[in-house]
Formats: structure tokens, sequence, C-alpha cells
């Protein structure tokens, strides 16, 4: 039983200050009644793991105590003060999970945050023909066989077979937010408690499963979270800034709001929008035909207008104003030696872009002096290195990138060209590093856990009026997102426990705490919170599911580890859980949906229009939720580096793959001479 009990207000210094940063409307998923976890955090000033005693109410760290003693009291009650209330809270019957809920030690870190992926997309298996072959990601937007493999397949979500019409709205919604869902619950079993890539599909993951970055309601955080896919676009880059943005500033007009307006003079756009009082986007793209005309005109009122005014607004205006935290794109996505891709961040300097509160995803392309740039300027990477390595051979020189003191968080990209889920992308990160950087060893496995984890925080603007992060740490006033891992020995440095976590598995995961519940860990503990939360143990759902059935069969089961684990889900009764009627409200539901939705795309495929090439790419099923049902996966993620990366390149060259998305310009242009041009008066 909890009770409340009004208090004359007493001041609590030491959290009113981290307190006062969050909102007093408690979101629905917080955690409503307090609890208390205890195990081994590691003491960030002397690097060695200490057995502490957490005490978490409504989605913060309330208390860190190294006696479990308090604040449960003589007659194992909780008893202490609301800090938002200042009213006592007393829960008769609290939960506490220790060691003997765990089956032995554990150590508990900050939450992962993965600040790299597209959610419903998680549900497609890896692709086998990313070999590492392509130069930038425009490339393999392009190929057939891509499209194949993931756009083809994705039409499940929304038709049952490819030549049919689609859905009805809201069977569409329930398998697209199912597939939301599933990336959640995948990220959840290897301890990640925030994901960024919900994309439009909000209203799937709003007060469910993992937070998410682009919603602000699970941060106590108003402030805006901006994501879009490209910053700058290749379909302009020949067509208009080679042939006459880029003329008109080597002919000295200015900067390049100077050569926008001579562009819009040159083609007289100024008196058609004059003259047609439309909408600029409209009155530009209804100019008279001709490929120059119509690119330049879109140029100026569709990509000038709707993107690089919108963003311009957000990096020099929403940010610094408070009313935004960062602005995250998809920016120099390739090989490091390919010249497209190594242009497009001083491209992005160019055009006023690369401010403070930018993130990018990836940077491959970027050098030493790009590094330098985006550290003076508070520019962001997020590293994703399974995805590079799959799709161009490559990856972010990040070594160089943090000795010029760019900060750095991690993401895992999407399932056809990424890990499943946060800890393999650390294990491919360590892998990488060890295998292909000299100087790979200076980037600890500490310094990986940072990168997912307090890094993104900052990445994220998640900070607290004492200049700390709110999230990513472990510290009194602290958002309560955390996972732990079991470990067999505590009395190693702290160091050695980083590398606990950088090489444990899903199985090593015990417990995941999202907003201050208890989501997901092992089943011991889970059935306490089942029993101590809601009076039986029917809340929690057990994983691995036995003997997954997908259209063409079983997946391998987990062995030992077959129901080890189990779900909670506090809040099941969101918008898209009535519509659904309650099938998205389980992990046994959700998969139910995916399964029908593919299978019934698969078996309608060959009389539904497929091509022979689009059956070829037919899944066999949704991606598994753990490694252990993923033989391919296992056998591909575990051999990857550095066997797989030294095979690709030897086979690299496949004309089929060498797809040139500027095709109009020659082989050996100068993107150099550009870099230059544009460089001379970027801001």
């Amino acid at each position: 039983m909890l009770r409340v009990i009004l208090k004359t207000p007493i001041v609590l210094c030491l959290l009113c200050l981290s307190l006062s940063t969050f909102a007093q409307d408690i979101p629905p998923h917080m955690n409503q009644r307090p609890w208390v976890l205890g195990g081994y955090i590691i003491n960030p000033n002397n690097n060695i793991a200490y057995k502490y005693y957490l005490t978490i109410y409504k989605g913060i760290i309330y208390a860190i105590n190294s006696q479990k003693d308090f604040p449960i009291d003589n007659d194992g009650r909780l008893v202490f003060q609301d800090p938002f209330t200042s009213q006592q809270i007393v829960d008769e019957n609290p939960l506490v999970l220790d060691e003997s809920d765990f089956g032995g030690k554990i150590v508990i870190f900050p939450g992962l945050i993965n600040m790299h992926g597209h959610m419903k997309y998680d549900v497609l298996p890896m692709w086998g023909l990313a070999k590492g072959q392509f130069g930038n990601r425009h490339q393999w937007r392009k190929w057939s066989r891509y499209k194949n493999a993931v756009s083809f397949n994705m039409r499940a979500l929304r038709k049952p077979s490819p030549s049919a019409g689609n859905y009805g709205s809201e069977i569409a919604k329930i398998n697209t937010c199912a597939a939301v869902r599933w990336s959640e619950l995948t990220a959840l079993t290897s301890g990640t408690t925030a994901m960024q890539g919900i994309a439009n599909d909000k209203q799937c993951g709003r007060y469910w499963g993992a937070k998410n970055v682009e919603l602000e309601e699970d941060w106590y955080d108003q402030r805006n979270v901006f994501a879009t896919t490209d910053l700058v676009l290749p379909e302009f880059y020949e067509p208009v800034t080679t042939q006459y943005i880029l003329p008109l500033i080597r002919q000295g007009i200015g900067t390049y709001w100077d050569a926008v307006q001579g562009l819009i003079n040159m083609f007289t756009i100024s008196e058609q929008l004059e003259s047609s009082g439309e909408d600029p986007e409209d009155a530009w793209t209804d100019l008279p035909e001709g490929v120059e005309t119509n690119k330049a005109s879109r140029y100026a009122g569709w990509y000038e207008v709707k993107t690089r005014q919108s963003k311009w607004a957000t990096l020099n205006e929403q940010i610094p104003s408070g009313l935004a935290r960062t602005q995250i794109v998809h920016l120099s996505e390739g090989s490091r030696t390919d010249g497209y891709n190594r242009i497009e961040y001083p491209w992005a300097r160019f055009l006023g872009l690369a401010k403070r509160g930018l993130t990018i995803i990836h940077g491959v392309g970027m050098d030493a002096n790009d590094f330098s740039h985006a550290a003076a300027n508070g520019v962001n990477l997020v590293w994703s290195p399974m995805s590079n390595l799959l799709l161009y051979g490559e990856t972010l020189d990040v070594v160089t990138a943090l000795q010029a003191g760019v900060n750095v968080s991690l993401g895992t990209d999407w399932s056809p060209t990424g890990t499943k889920h946060m800890l393999d992308e650390l294990k491919i990160a360590r892998r990488y590093l060890n295998a292909f950087e000299p100087q790979g060893a200076a980037v600890t496995d500490e310094m990986l856990v940072k990168m997912a984890t307090e890094n993104a925080a900052k990445a994220l603007g998640l900070y607290d009026n004492n200049g700390d992060v709110t999230v990513g740490k472990i510290g009194l006033g602290k958002l309560a997102d955390l996972m732990a891992i079991k470990v067999d020995d505590t009395s190693n440095s702290g160091g050695a426990l980083y590398s606990a976590l950088v090489n444990a598995s899903q199985q090593d995961v015990a417990l995941t705490v999202v907003g201050g519940n208890p989501v997901y860990g092992e089943t011991r503990a889970m059935n306490e919170v089942g029993n101590k939360w809601d009076g039986n143990r029917n809340s929690i759902e057990r994983l691995p599911l036995a003997a997954r059935q997908d259209h063409r069969g079983a997946f391998n089961t987990c062995g030992e580890m077959a129901g080890a684990k189990a779900f909670r889900f506090p809040v099941k009764n969101t918008d898209i859980d009535q519509i659904s009627g309650g099938a998205l409200s389980s992990v046994q539901g959700i998969d139910n949906v995916l399964v029908n939705a593919f299978g019934t795309y698969a078996q309608n495929a060959p009389g539904g229009g497929a091509s022979s090439s689009e059956l070829e790419a037919l899944p066999d099923g949704i991606d598994p939720m753990y490694n252990c049902e993923d033989a391919d996966y296992q056998r591909r993620m575990y051999q990857y580096i550095p066997d797989e990366v030294f095979a690709n390149k030897q086979a690299f060259g496949a004309s089929e793959w060498k797809i040139q998305p500027l095709s109009n310009l020659p082989a050996d242009y100068n993107f150099e001479r550009d870099r230059q041009t544009m460089l001379s008066v970027a801001e």
C-alpha cells in the first residue's frame, strides 16, 4: 500500500537544483511508485565499483545510499519525502530488487541510447548483398536489388500483395506500429532505454517501451528535436550547384545567399513569383519546361525555402533561443575517398548549416579539417560502424574525430545493414578499432560506453540547471533510465567492468529500467515486480518466446535462455493499443501481427505482381529479436571483422554495383575545386 502524508515542506538541497530542471507533470510512463534497486556502480572519482542502493521515484533517481536500511525503516516500509510536492511517501510493501533477485551480482550502468535508427525497418533481416562496394548512400538507394530487399518487402505493412491496393488506414497503422514496437522490444533486450528514428510514427511509441529521441515528453523537456534524412541532395549538385551557384561565387558575387539571388534573377523566378500570387514552392515549380530551368526553380522554391531555410532557422534561431535541442541529419555517408561524399560537410558549411546543435549521422567523408571545424562549432557526430562497413567497406575516422574534440555518440542504423542492438554495435566498434586503427587502443571501452550514454545525452542537449546531463550518467536527480548486467567479479577496476559491458550479450542483461519502470530483465526479478506492483505475475511475459513460428517454419530456439527473461509494460492503454484491440499490448501479440502481415504478403506475392528478383528477395520471416534465434545473423556478425571486410575489399568492383548518382559529371570531376570554393565563403 502506498500512502501520502502531507507535511511541512522541507527543502532537499541536494535535489532542488536538479529537479527544478524537470516539469511538474509526470508522464504516465514514469514510475508512480517508489522502489529500490541494489547493485554495483562505478564511482567516477576512483573508477572502482561499490555497492549502492538507488531509490527511484517518478522517473528520477531520488536517493543513492550505501546501506540497504535507508530509506527502508525497521518495519520494512519505504519512507521518504516527495521532492516534487514535499509530501511524505510511505510504501508499506515496497519493491526492492537486489542480488537475490538476479541470481548474483549486477553492475548498474546508465541505459544505452541508440542515436541512429530507422525503427520500423528493424523487422527486416540483414541484407546479404551489402559488401562494402558503394561510394555513397545515393548509390545503393538507386540499386534495384536494394529496392527488392527493403522497399519491396516493407510494403507488407500496408498491402496484402505487391499489386493489391493498400489496406485501410487502421490496419496499416497497426502493422506499422507493430514493427516500431518490435524495434523497441529488441532494444530493451540489450539494455537500450532510448532510440532515435521513430520518424512519422510517433503514435506507435508514445508512453510505451523504450524512450524516443524525437518525443519531447519522454524527457521532462518540451524543447523540440528535429530529425531529417538528408541535409543536402545530390540531385541539385550537378545541375544547380556546379553550373550556377559555384560559378557565381568564383565570379566574386559574394555569399551563398547572393548566389541564390543571382540564380533567381537568372531565371526570372522573382517575376514568376510576383505574378503568380502562389506559394513560393508552387510558383517556382510551375515555371516553363526545361531541365535546367526546372531544376533551378525546384532548388530555389523547394530546397532553399522548404529545407535549407527551415534548417537554418532551427540551428540559428530555435536552438540558441532554447526552443529546440538538436537537428539530426544524415551527412557525408559513404567512403572516405568518394569525391561527392567528401564534399557534403563543406557544402553544409557553405549553406550556413554546420552550427552548434547539428548532429551528423555518419560523417565518414569528413577529414581532420572538418573535424576541427565541427568541434569548434559544437557539431556532434553519430558513429554507425557496422552499417558503414557493410555498405562502404570503411567508416568514420573516429580516432581523429575524438582527438579533435568532437562529441561522438553511437547508433545501430537499421537491421538491413546494421546490428540488431547496441551491445553488438559496441562490439563491432571495439573490433574495428583493434583491427583497423593503429591508434585504436586509445579509444578505451569506457569511452565507447560513454558514446552510448553520456555523449548521446550531450548531443540531445539534455542538460540540467547545473550544466550536467540529465541522463546518460548515474547520479542524484538524474533520469532513472538504467541497465544492469550480471557479472561474476566486481572487485576489478571500472575499466574492466566497462569492458564487461562492451563484451556482454543479451543473455547477460539483468535489468532494463525506462522512466523509472523496470520493463525487462531476469524472470525472477520481473516476477517480483509483478507481485509487488500488480498483485500477481500475470503482468509479465516470459521471453524469448518458445519456438517462434514464421510463415516458413520455426526459428531456432535459445536453449537455456528460453524463458529466462521477461517483459512488463507499465502502460497498455495508449491510442494505438485501443485501436488494435490489445493486439499490440504484448510481445506475442506484436509477433502475431507481424508474422501475419509478412506471411500474407509472401503467400500472395507469386501471383500478386512480384517479379522473379523480388520473389528471391522475400525474407524468411521478420528479423528475430534475439541473436540466439538468428543463426545467419550470428555467423555474419561475429565473423565480420576482420574476415569479411578483407574479403569484400578483394571482391570490390563488380560492374553492376558501380552506380553513379551524379551521372552528368565526368569520372574525373574536380570535387576538390568545389570544396575549396565553398570553404572560401563558408561561415
